[in-house]
């Protein structure tokens, strides 16, 4: 097994969703872990909303979670 981690970066302001529950690294910046097993496959999903230049409120990342289900 191997473990992953996975910091992303964006500018603007922006709504970060995923299952994976993911965390912050700094006010930009959110960081997925999660863990593979040998041989085995893992679905990195998740949704992005951004907002830039006039549209931008603020220049920071909110972490939200991802719906599965069908609403």
């Amino acid at each position: 097994p191997i473990d992953l981690e996975f910091r992303l970066h964006f500018d603007g302001d922006v709504t970060f969703k995923s299952a994976l529950q993911p965390t912050m690294y700094d006010f930009q910046s959110p960081v997925i872990s999660t863990n593979v097993d040998a041989n085995g496959v893992r679905e990195l999903t998740y949704e992005l909303k951004r907002s830039q230049g006039i549209n931008a409120k603020q220049n920071k990342t909110v972490l939200e979670p991802l719906n599965s289900g069908k609403e």
